[in-house]
Parts: C-alpha cells; sequence; structure tokens
C-alpha cells in the first residue's frame, strides 16, 4: 500500500506528524493530499515582522481564499514594524472566513506609541466587518489605551468560549458591558469583571490586580459568577501599596464560594518584602495561607513562581527559614478540604515544581512528585489540576 492509498480518515492524524517543509511537498504529491496537506499547512499561522516569510505568506492568502479559508489559528505579533504590510494585512483578515482562535499581541514602546495606537484602530475596524466568528481570543497589550473598536469587535464575536485580555500596564483600560454569554474561560483585569454580567457560564476564572481605583465595585461584581466559577487565578502585578493579597482573596472568597482550584500569582509580595527579614516574609505567609482556607471547597492550590526570574526575587527567597514541604504542610493544616498543593520546588531540584497530596497521617511526609513547567502561569488554564 503506497501512501496516497491510505484511509481517508488516516491522512489527517499521519499529516499532524509532518514539519511544514514535507507538508508543501506533500501538497504537490497528487490532488488527494494537496488539499488536505494545505488544510494541516495553513491551519496555525504566526504573523510577524521578524519572519522573513511574513510577506510572502500575507500575499498567498490575500490572493487565494481557498487557502486563507482553511486557516483556523493566527498569531500576529502588531508593531510598527507591520506597517509597509498593513493592506495586505487587511486584506487577508477578510479571507479569514474560517478563524476560530485569534492571538493579538501589540508590541511597541513608549516613543512609537502614538502610531502604533493608529495602526492598532485601524486593525480593529477591520476585524469589526470580518465574517468570521471566534471561539478563543487573546489580546495583549491591546487595551493599554482607549480603543472603540476594540468593544466592538468583542459585541460581535458573540460564539466566544475562551477571552484572555492582558496588558503589562497596572492600570489598564475597562471595558463597557458585553453581550458575551458563552464564555467558559476568562482572563481579564479585575476592572474589566463588570463588562460581563451576562456570562454566566464561567467556570475558569483568572483575574489581575493592578492599581485600578475600582477595584471594589470589580470584586463585588465577582458575585455574579458564583455559582459556574470552580477555578480561579489571582495575579496582583508590581502597582502602587493599596491592600494586601489577604484582604483580596478574602472577599474573593465571600464572592466565589464553589471554587475548587486557586492558583495564585502576587508581584507585590515580592517587591513589598525583598530587602526585609525573613521573618516578616513568613508572617506575610501565614496570612496568605489564612486568607486561602477562606475558600471551604478547595481541593487544589498552585502557587505560581514568576516565569521570569530576573524580574523580582522568587518566591523562595520570601520564604527564608521555611522549608517548601513545611509550607504546604501549612497549608493542608489550613484548609481541610484541600488534596493537593503545587509549590515552587527547591533550588537544588530538577524540577521547576513541586506537587505534595495528602498523606494517610499527619505524621507521615507529604507524598511529592515533581514538574517540570517553566510557562505554567502562562498557560494556568490548559493545567490538569487532577490528572
Amino acid at each position: 500500500m503506497g501512501f496516497t492509498d491510505l484511509p481517508a480518515e488516516l491522512l489527517p492524524t499521519v499529516l499532524r506528524h509532518l514539519d511544514q517543509k514535507d507538508l508543501a511537498n506533500i501538497c504537490q504529491l497528487c490532488r488527494r493530499t494537496k488539499d488536505e496537506g494545505e488544510r494541516q499547512l495553513y491551519r496555525s499561522l504566526v504573523v510577524t515582522r521578524d519572519c522573513p516569510s511574513t510577506a510572502g505568506l500575507l500575499l498567498t492568502l490575500s490572493r487565494d481564499s481557498r487557502i486563507s479559508s482553511k486557516v483556523r489559528q493566527l498569531n500576529i505579533v502588531y508593531s510598527p514594524r507591520l506597517r509597509p504590510l498593513e493592506p495586505l494585512i487587511h486584506t487577508v483578515m477578510a479571507n479569514l472566513t474560517g478563524l476560530e482562535t485569534l492571538h493579538l499581541t501589540v508590541s511597541v514602546d513608549s516613543r512609537s506609541m502614538g502610531a502604533c495606537h493608529q495602526m492598532l484602530q485601524r486593525f480593529m475596524s477591520i476585524l469589526c466587518r470580518c465574517s468570521f466568528r471566534l471561539r478563543t481570543l487573546s489580546l495583549r497589550n491591546v487595551t493599554r489605551t482607549p480603543c472603540p473598536s476594540i468593544s466592538e469587535f468583542l459585541s460581535f464575536q458573540i460564539e466566544l468560549r475562551d477571552l484572555s485580555i492582558y496588558t503589562n500596564t497596572i492600570s489598564p483600560t475597562s471595558l463597557p458591558t458585553l453581550p458575551l454569554s458563552h464564555l467558559n474561560t476568562l482572563d481579564i483585569g479585575i476592572e474589566s469583571v463588570p463588562a460581563f454580567p451576562l456570562s454566566r457560564h464561567i467556570s475558569r476564572l483568572r483575574v489581575t490586580f493592578g492599581a485600578s481605583p475600582v477595584t471594589d465595585s470589580a470584586i463585588d461584581a465577582l458575585g455574579n459568577l458564583r455559582d459556574t466559577v470552580v477555578v480561579l487565578g489571582f495575579e496582583r502585578r508590581t502597582s502602587l501599596p493599596t491592600r494586601t493579597a489577604v484582604n483580596y482573596l478574602s472577599r474573593m472568597a465571600r464572592a466565589l464560594p464553589n471554587v475548587v482550584v486557586l492558583t495564585m500569582y502576587d508581584d507585590q509580595i515580592y517587591q513589598t518584602f525583598e530587602n526585609r527579614s525573613s521573618a516578616s516574609g513568613l508572617s506575610v505567609i501565614d496570612d496568605v495561607v489564612d486568607a486561602i482556607s477562606k475558600f471551604t471547597r478547595l481541593r487544589a492550590f498552585v502557587w505560581f513562581d514568576t516565569d521570569y526570574v530576573y524580574a523580582t526575587p522568587p518566591l523562595l527567597k520570601l520564604i527564608g527559614a521555611r522549608a517548601i514541604p513545611d509550607l504546604a504542610q501549612s497549608i493542608f493544616d489550613a484548609c481541610p478540604s484541600l488534596l493537593r498543593v503545587t509549590l515552587p520546588a527547591e533550588p537544588s531540584s530538577q524540577f521547576t515544581y513541586s506537587t505534595f497530596t495528602r498523606s494517610s497521617s499527619r505524621d507521615e511526609p507529604l507524598n511529592q512528585t515533581g514538574i517540570r513547567g517553566s510557562q505554567m502561569r502562562s498557560n494556568w488554564n490548559k493545567i490538569d489540576f487532577f490528572d
């Protein structure tokens, strides 16, 4: 049996294991493999000015609607360097009728912010006229400055299931009310929580705190999701000294009583206690453990260290003399419902994180396994917490 004699249902499975060069060759083999080969070759694409083949790719997609209709996922890094290709990009977006996943990242420094903002406004206006209906959308640094077209575009994407809106500023732009009733996963700044009163099916939620003045009312708005959210991510980036993580966590525990998985990353803790004694750090850790105990149905807890160790001191520096297993035991003692705790691994470990499960007796050591994963925090919504 030759390659072209494979059953039709097996061909996609085989082609998924080929690289782009081999897929390009398969497309030239025969008509039968051409269609499926193109579907695999163009299924997921990346557009960035740093890639020398970007212009050629965009030209192909703009000229051949048959190929562009096969694109299902697009990762685009938008920056002033894409300005020469802007008309081509606009044409391509209109041709992507089958697009299901869009990851849009704005990469710009303060000097070119104005020019990039104008480009972004034009791009979002084009998106508003596109016919595709997304299921997954990620906007990174897109809301650093107000852009009305963003809200208009979101209001059209009523089939969205997974939405992530992240910006690296501590005071991002909030959003107006959006009619997204089918969302399952939401990753946003706390100031935008009130924009989703109709999203009553969200089961995975991650909220990021900065220096937003509307934090109190936004936390109250979490109550709209109290019946559905079971996985909660809490993140606090470096900001002006405001309330402690304990205050935020305690209020969130009251607003979302059904949470069974809690993930946490608090950049403010690192900054506040970097130059203090380990005793002060341990006191903060104890306060956090006490706040975690307010989640009475919690089954799994993950304390993320920073993905970029050069940016902030690691969690272990804050913990000081306390060993990681001892901290895990303290968390288990405070939360009787907990079954699993994941913490950054010891410095001497070959792993990135250590996961602990309860032992049958308090006198026995915790069961411990290692995890290798340098980008776990970025991929929080893909973690299987109970595998």
